[in-house]
C-alpha cells in the first residue's frame, strides 16, 4: 500500500476529497455528504486501508454496504454491557 497525498494506490482523489482525506488523516471527525456518485465512499475506502482502528458508519443500509460498514442505528442499538453468568 503506497499513501501519498493523492489518496492511496494510486486512487485519484479531487480537491474536496482531499481535503476531506487530510482532515481524516489528522485526526479530524469528518462527515460526508453529498450526491450519489459523488466520490463518498471513494474516500472512505481511501482512509480505511490506510487506517488501523476506524469505524465505518452510514446513515443507510444501502450506504454502509457501499463502505463495508454498519448503520449508526445498527451501531447505537448494539449491546456493549458485559454478560454476567450466573
Amino acid at each position: 500500500m503506497k499513501a501519498n497525498r493523492l489518496g492511496v494506490d494510486g486512487v485519484v482523489l479531487n480537491q474536496e476529497q482531499r481535503l476531506a482525506l487530510e482532515m481524516m488523516r489528522d485526526g479530524g471527525n469528518v462527515f460526508l455528504t453529498g450526491r450519489a456518485g459523488t466520490g463518498k465512499s471513494t474516500v472512505v475506502h481511501a482512509y480505511a486501508r490506510e487506517a488501523k482502528d476506524v469505524a465505518l458508519l452510514a446513515p443507510t443500509g444501502i450506504a454502509a454496504l457501499n463502505i463495508g460498514g454498519s448503520t449508526i442505528r445498527d451501531v447505537n442499538e448494539a449491546d456493549y454491557s458485559p454478560h454476567i453468568k450466573d
